[in-house]
């Protein structure tokens, strides 16, 4: 989903949450999250922890109960993201340069996808970075919602599996917020980066699999 397709983090979030909607009585899915998708899990099973027996995070933000939702995202901006990220700032209504440390839309440049997000990936696969959009991390609004609830997301079982070359999210944070907010299994793909469906396809479904039954 684009920017264009809401303006929200709820709005953004509602595809997923009208599937679980959907499900039959007492019927459960596994979640799987990748980057910025694991805050859509937490929301969704904050919203609808019944439909979901087991979360996987991905190489993706995984927020705890104590803090506000973008606390992981504001911990990994500051530490490691800033240094080399060329992001675009700009409102949705016009190109004014907004604050850099919350910025309303991000667009990745192609070099930067490549050396960073898709380093590991086919020729093939990176070449086409080209047709990337522009997203948002929806860091203001994150920063003024409550945290999510313990007996809403906090009641969901979690695992993580850790992408061993991510640039994007490091292991290092990875398991910062493993260990910020510990969860049932943890796994690591070794030689993964940031897109692990596409530099190891193989071995992350191996792993899924694995950590489903």
């Amino acid at each position: 989903m684009s920017l264009r397709d809401g303006r929200g983090f709820a709005e953004y979030s509602k595809p997923l949450m009208d599937f679980l909607g959907s499900l039959a009585h007492e019927e459960q899915v596994i979640l799987v999250g990748h980057s910025f998708g694991g805050l859509s899990l937490a929301l969704t099973m904050d919203k609808l922890p019944n439909e979901v027996s087991l979360a996987v995070f991905v190489a993706a933000f995984m927020p705890d109960v104590s803090s506000k939702p973008a606390h992981v995202i504001n911990e990994v901006k500051i530490k490691i993201m800033e240094a080399f990220y060329v992001i675009l700032y700009r409102t949705l209504s016009s190109p004014t340069i907004k604050d850099p440390i919350n910025p309303t839309s991000i667009l990745f440049g192609p070099e930067l996808l490549a050396s960073n997000l898709y380093q590991n990936c086919p020729m093939e696969v990176t070449n086409k970075t080209m047709l990337v959009r522009v997203g948002s991390l929806f860091q203001e609004e994150l920063t003024n919602s409550p945290a999510f609830s313990r007996e809403g997301y906090g009641l969901v079982n979690r695992a993580y599996i850790i992408c061993g070359e991510d640039k994007t999210i490091p292991k290092v944070y990875q398991n910062w917020m493993v260990e910020n907010y510990p969860v049932k299994q943890v796994k690591e793909i070794g030689g993964a980066d940031h897109m692990a469906m596409m530099s190891k396809p193989r071995e992350l479904f191996d792993l899924l699999l694995d950590i489903a039954h």
